[in-house]
């Protein structure tokens, strides 16, 4: 029920239909009232496995934020960020089978492109409890590898949900890069990303190496 304030033509306090009335400072304000209603029907099986890989996709892309911002920022993103082009690139890389979900890590990919080459021959070595050492090479391609081009690696870490990422400081031919990483990890499933990135910021595809365990 609403109040009329000064007759028929002034404004009125309370609510009529869907339309409420209010008054601040002497001044008064009409505003409709706004309907929130959450939908009661149940998610088919298909909805909620594919609402489920979302789910986890977003999660663990989220830890390789700064390595997608340089693998796919050159990409025709429209409106989109480099994360939610991962997110739509990386969903068949969630499978899920009954109710387990798991990441098909040799299949995550954090950047694209076709006008510079790949690293070659990539290997990853434990040099002691905390210490990987990764090595690559040169397939000799003069027009898409440089010696130049600068190394994105990214290391994470399955089990401990870790991530120790470096962004050019190697360059092609370099050809090794030593990286730290916690002791915490011996025990734990290693899995490896590299990509190249040429001076004017184009990428090659993704490598991986793994997984990767001390012993």
């Amino acid at each position: 029920m609403a109040t009329l304030k000064s007759g028929v033509n002034g404004g009125f306090s309370g609510t009529v239909g869907s339309v409420i009335g209010s008054n601040w400072k002497g001044i008064d304000y009409i505003k409709g009232k706004i309907s929130l209603k959450r939908s009661r029907k149940r998610l088919t099986d298909k909805q909620q496995v594919i609402r489920n890989k979302f789910k986890t996709t977003g999660e663990f892309l989220t830890f390789f934020k700064d390595v997608l911002c340089i693998g796919l920022g050159k990409q025709n993103l429209k409106k989109m960020t480099a994360y939610n082009l991962a997110v739509r690139l990386n969903k068949n890389a969630i499978e899920q089978t009954g109710d387990s979900i798991r990441i098909d890590f040799p299949r995550i990919i954090l950047s694209k492109g076709t006008a510079v080459s790949r690293p070659a021959i990539c290997t990853v070595r434990w040099q002691d409890v905390s210490e990987l050492d990764i090595h690559w090479g040169m397939f000799g391609h003069s027009l898409t590898e440089r010696p130049t081009d600068r190394v994105v690696l990214a290391v994470y870490c399955e089990e401990r949900r870790e991530l120790i990422s470096d962004i050019g400081s190697r360059s092609r031919a370099d050809s090794w890069i030593k990286v730290e990483i916690s002791s915490s990890w011996a025990d734990s499933s290693v899995h490896v990303y590299l990509f190249m990135v040429s001076a004017e910021g184009l990428c090659s595809e993704t490598v991986y190496v793994g997984p990767l365990k001390y012993s």
